[in-house]
């Protein structure tokens, strides 16, 4: 037999320490999601004897403390932005069993019980209700900002307005983007419901500028869940062309005679990311985050860069092409390398150098993937090329420091 019951352990071990200032807090996540997976096929529905309700009500309020995430002291932050995830796992978890066994209460109990929580998350942060929209599904609307209004169809059935402050004029896609972090299902809902004319380029070019706004302002705060959503939203919204982002010549010392079709995504986002962290470090932002929150930021920019080179190899290996059936996408990889490269270490160049160590491993692993591809190809132009990339790629590492850094990535370019 077990020491402790489920809900005494939940009592003892986990509610206490739901509080993102308090060094257990990870500690107790781990005990909560433990005892909530182990005990999940008790025939017995034993969560009503810890009061289930408050229970979701204080995982609430420690997801609340994460919109002010980077404003806290680093000793009020003992739980990681990776670690939101976890608490957003186990709130919808909890929110889950909870909805499963909503016979167990008396229909009178269950109304008050959700009249309660509702009361309760109005003094949170609005996307924190947001999250229990199929808990509250047929008894409370979802309340969003007034703003969100002004770029969606939503339905008056199912959503209502609130004054939130903070959110005036011209910030409804902040709002819309916030929604769309929360799940991949709100994230579809929100694209359907999205208001943009794809047949007006103004419209498209506004909102493509109004994107990249809430793009900067939304980052620093998602964990890599979130995160991992907008990455997935953002693809989408290029699939729909509603999203529009110029590819520059910055880095193109020839027009390329290529066909760069199959990789027009992977390119743009590049550049979206590059000025986003060019946004970031800007006069009117880099102030913003502590050294930590540079961290997260380029944390979360290595991982959709990492996605984006594995997109890349899928769609040069797997392709029509591949098969022989069209021409040969290797220059095509090759020229995206070299792009990302540049993107990657302009990125660099304006960061703290301590913060930029996972850029520089990602920088690395690039001219790998240069190297590797570029040697399958030994023809007499793709060799030339590769000389003129080769110049090319050392005068934009050149701009890089430390010493030790730029040596190890010109070091690398030489191998060539």
């Amino acid at each position: 037999a077990a020491l402790l019951e489920p809900d005494e352990v939940l009592k003892e071990f986990v509610l206490p320490f739901l509080i993102l200032d308090v060094e257990e807090v990870d500690l107790s996540l781990k005990i909560f999601i433990q005892t909530l997976e182990a005990n999940a096929c008790l025939e017995e529905y034993w969560l009503q004897t810890c009061s289930p309700f408050p229970l979701i009500f204080s995982l609430c309020q420690l997801l609340d403390c994460f919109s002010k995430y980077w404003q806290l002291p680093k000793e009020k932050r003992c739980l990681s932005l990776d670690g939101k995830d976890l608490v957003i796992h186990i709130l919808e978890l909890l929110c889950e069993t909870v909805l499963a066994n909503a016979k167990t209460f008396s229909p009178d109990t269950w109304i008050k019980s959700l009249s309660w929580l509702h009361r309760k998350l109005e003094q949170l942060d609005w996307t924190v209700g947001l999250r229990l929209k199929n808990f509250f599904e047929g008894h409370f609307k979802c309340e969003v900002p007034a703003t969100l209004f002004e770029i969606c169809k939503l339905s008056e059935d199912e959503w209502t307005s609130q004054a939130h402050p903070g959110y005036g004029p011209g910030t409804g896609l902040l709002a819309w983007m916030e929604c769309c972090y929360i799940s991949s299902s709100i994230s579809e809902r929100m694209l359907s419901l999205l208001v943009v004319d794809v047949g007006n380029p103004e419209e498209v070019r506004l909102f493509s500028k109004g994107f990249l706004v809430a793009l900067v302002q939304v980052m620093p705060w998602c964990s890599p869940q979130e995160w991992q959503y907008l990455y997935q939203l953002t693809r989408r919204l290029l699939e729909k062309q509603l999203l529009h982002v110029p590819y520059s010549l910055e880095y193109i010392q020839f027009v390329p005679l290529l066909n760069l079709k199959p990789f027009a995504q992977e390119l743009q986002l590049s550049v979206l990311f590059l000025r986003a962290f060019q946004f970031l470090c800007s006069q009117s932002c880099r102030n913003w985050l502590p050294m930590e929150g540079w961290s997260h930021v380029v944390k979360l920019l290595c991982g959709s860069l990492t996605n984006l080179l594995e997109s890349v190899r899928l769609i040069q290996s797997v392709g029509p092409w591949a098969q022989g059936q069209e021409q040969d996408l290797t220059q095509e990889t090759l020229f995206f390398y070299t792009q990302v490269f540049c993107h990657v270490l302009h990125i660099m160049a304006m960061l703290h150098q301590e913060v930029c160590e996972p850029l520089y491993v990602l920088a690395l692993e690039i001219l790998t993937c240069y190297e590797t591809l570029s040697k399958t190809n030994p023809s007499v132009s793709s060799l030339l090329q590769k000389v003129n990339e080769q110049r090319f790629l050392k005068s934009i590492a050149e701009n890089i420091s430390p010493e030790e850094r730029r040596q190890t990535l010109l070091q690398k370019i030489s191998n060539f």
